[in-house]
This record gives C-alpha cells, structure tokens and sequence, in this order.
C-alpha cells in the first residue's frame, strides 16, 4: 500500500530537513530578539514570517510586514531580499490595498508591528 501526504506535510518535512524554522520558532525568535532589544535580529525573524506568510498565500499580512522592515537599516543581503519579497507581493496585490498598507506602516512603531503579528500567532 502507497503512502500518501499532502502538501503542507511534504513542505513541512522539506524545511525540517533543511533547517528551515516552523513559524512557531519564528515567532519565538522575533519575541526574544525584542525582548533582548536585538532589533537587527528582530527584523530578519519578521522577514522569515513575511516568507512563510507569502508561501501560505497570505499575501497582504506579508506586504505590510515586508514594508514595515523596509523601513529600518538592514544588512545588504536582507534589504534586497527584501526589496524582493516586496516586488513580488506588490505585484499581486491591488493598487488600493499597496497604498493603504504604505500609509499604515508608516504610522507604526516597530512595537505596534510586532504586537501585531505576536497577537496573530496567539490565534
């Protein structure tokens, strides 16, 4: 008798063998890097969840984090992956939502963020 799995399991053991964190280790990782003021840190785990946010087609929460880190100096090789990141989804999303999330983001705090996404993972 074959074995079968689904996507989600075969991605999931994928990125278990790659070394790729869950998004439960993801968020963890942005919770302590705030709470030891690590910013840098802080910033390249709220680019790893935008990551795993777009994969799972959740494309705008993905948009406003990735346009919120754009935000902040970033090292090189983070910045333009996330210039990336927010080519593609921009890309995707509809002109009205592009805008809104610009306008938000730039009347946020870092705090304000990742309380948002913290408060998310708590769903």
């Amino acid at each position: 008798m074959p074995i079968t799995t689904d996507h989600s399991t075969v991605t999931s053991l994928k990125n278990k063998c790659m070394g790729v964190p869950s998004m439960t280790e993801l968020f963890d990782m942005l919770r302590i890097a705030m709470l030891l003021e690590a910013i840098p840190n802080a910033l390249a785990a709220m680019f790893a969840i935008a990551e795993g946010l777009a994969r799972n087609n959740e494309n705008e929460r993905a948009f406003e984090i990735v346009a919120m880190i754009l935000q902040y100096p970033l090292h090189e090789t983070l910045h333009v992956e996330a210039e990336i990141l927010y080519d593609e989804l921009e890309s995707q999303l509809c002109p009205r939502v592009v805008n809104d999330v610009n306008t938000r983001v730039q009347e946020l705090t870092l705090d304000d963020m990742v309380s948002t996404i913290l408060r998310t993972d708590a769903l």
